[in-house]
């Protein structure tokens, strides 16, 4: 058996997105970041969830986010998360981007 290695979720807010195909361009650079497990970007939030093995870089993140012309905000005051970002592992702890 194999042990669960905690998770940790992450909550930016993207400043730009407008369409899906923002929303695809976000996860696509997310995705690329190292330790990144999972990710969900809800649009008309401006939301960006990211869980992952351990915090991401927040300035590679920036860069990335920034080749597109979306930059990150702090996050909203109501800690708002995607459904199903809580599910990934019961081991998550959550952190946001003021917490690093």
């Amino acid at each position: 058996m194999s042990a669960e290695v905690p998770a940790v979720i992450e909550e930016f807010r993207v400043v730009g997105m407008a369409c899906r195909r923002c929303a695809r361009v976000v996860d696509g650079e997310v995705r690329g970041l190292e330790g990144v497990l999972a990710v969900a970007v809800d649009v008309q939030a401006d939301l960006l969830t990211i869980i992952g093995e351990r915090p991401v870089d927040a300035a590679a993140l920036r860069e990335r986010l920034a080749r597109h012309g979306y930059r990150l905000a702090p996050p909203t005051e109501t800690g708002a998360v995607s459904a199903g970002a809580g599910a990934v592992s019961a081991g998550a702890t959550r952190a946001s981007e003021g917490d690093r």
